[in-house]
């Protein structure tokens, strides 16, 4: 019997197999995924096998997944710690899906980049992946905790989508917060949009980082609804520094007791554009050189625009009948303030409506064109 010839595997056999086996590799791992982000889990009873809990479908849930919550009311804090999609489902022709604070009340459950406690009702922290939130409200209770910031929705250095949310009832302290948003070391970029928000005693939408370099958000804010209706002198839409943001098409509406539309923090960059803010004690407070304010409409405001300490860019913006000024310079040097048109400054009481307040004496304004003012211009500073 003649001996056995052994089979010689060539390199370039071992190439082929290796890349066979590669492939498998990779095609196994893409169906696992696909598996993954298909999975669907449900909250509530419009369907069968739902979880009686929105947090116990969160903890369930793989990466990637739905969790789709059936109409209803749900008294719980939620925490989300990975990439899933959070949405409130019709059934029955209602879509009502509510979160509402647990029986027991609302309790610390994060820390923000400032070393602060949060108490957050849907907390998104360090997701690693977007996190999308839609067709739900997140109703609030009266937090009177003095010193901790109270959030309806807190997304903290993660990304995502929220759309379509109501979010009320964050007051109680002077530090409630509808939706905030908070940077970090990812530097994730979140969209708010279509979104309903009111009864909020700090900040409407607020969105920050700690203003260092390793540290970042890009936040687009767009198609919201804002109700300033706290008599807490709240803010309407809220940079912090260190972001860059674009905010186009809200609508704010306040109180006109000491509330801001839109308030720009120094080093913040981005753009405001399309907006309407009526009402307000003053409709844009901008500090930030970085931020262009463009075709707004202010209207029914004490102060139409702020410059604060801003030399940026604050162009084509209508102000109707502003109840004190319709653009206040405050001393502030800015030559990028052109092509606005102001139609009205009527004063209040004894106080004397003026178009363009506290102008320094050499800067030239002429592109402006004020209507119906008690006095065009006022300043004379240096």
């Amino acid at each position: 019997m003649k001996p056995r010839t052994l089979r010689v595997v060539t390199k370039k056999r071992v190439g082929l197999l290796a890349r066979v086996l590669q492939l498998s590799v990779i095609f196994v791992s893409v169906v696992f995924a696909m598996n993954a982000s298909a999975t669907t889990l449900v909250v509530g009873n419009c369907k069968s096998s739902g979880y009686p809990t929105i947090q116990q479908a969160i903890n369930a849930a793989p990466v990637g997944a739905t969790v789709q919550v059936c109409p209803g009311s749900y008294l719980e804090q939620v925490v989300i710690s990975r990439s899933v999609t959070l949405q409130g489902i019709t059934a029955n022709n209602g879509d009502n899906v509510y979160i509402d604070a647990p029986l027991g009340g609302l309790v610390v459950n994060a820390t923000d980049l400032f070393g602060d406690p949060v108490v957050a009702q849907v907390l998104v922290t360090e997701a690693g992946g977007p996190v999308n939130i839609s067709n739900l409200s997140v109703l609030g209770e009266d937090f009177t905790t003095q010193g901790v910031l109270f959030a309806g929705i807190y997304y903290q250095n993660s990304p995502g989508t929220i759309n379509g949310v109501i979010v009320e009832s964050q007051s109680g302290n002077q530090l409630g917060i509808g939706i905030f948003l908070e940077g970090g070391a990812s530097s994730p970029s979140v969209t708010v949009q279509n979104s309903w928000l009111s009864d909020i005693d700090y900040a409407a939408i607020d969105f920050e980082t700690i203003g260092r370099p390793s540290t970042a958000l890009t936040a687009k804010i767009t198609n919201n609804f804002v109700f300033l209706d706290n008599s807490n002198k709240p803010a309407g839409i809220q940079f912090g520094s260190g972001t860059t943001a674009t905010v186009t098409g809200n609508s704010v509406l306040g109180s006109g007791g000491g509330d801001t539309g839109i308030l720009i923090a120094p080093g913040a960059t981005g753009s405001v554009s399309g907006n309407s803010v009526t009402s307000t004690s003053n409709g844009i407070q901008t500090n930030a050189d970085g931020i262009l304010v463009t075709s707004n409409k202010l209207s029914k405001n004490g102060v139409g625009i702020d410059l604060g300490t801003s030399i940026g860019g604050v162009k084509s913006n209508i102000i109707i009948d502003a109840g004190l000024n319709g653009i206040e310079f405050r001393c502030n040097k800015n030559p990028n303030v052109l092509s606005n048109v102001i139609n009205g400054a009527y004063g209040t009481g004894a106080v004397t409506g003026v178009g363009l307040s506290d102008v320094p004496l050499a800067l030239n304004t002429s592109t402006n064109k004020v209507f119906n003012a008690q006095i065009v211009r006022t300043g004379g500073c240096s």
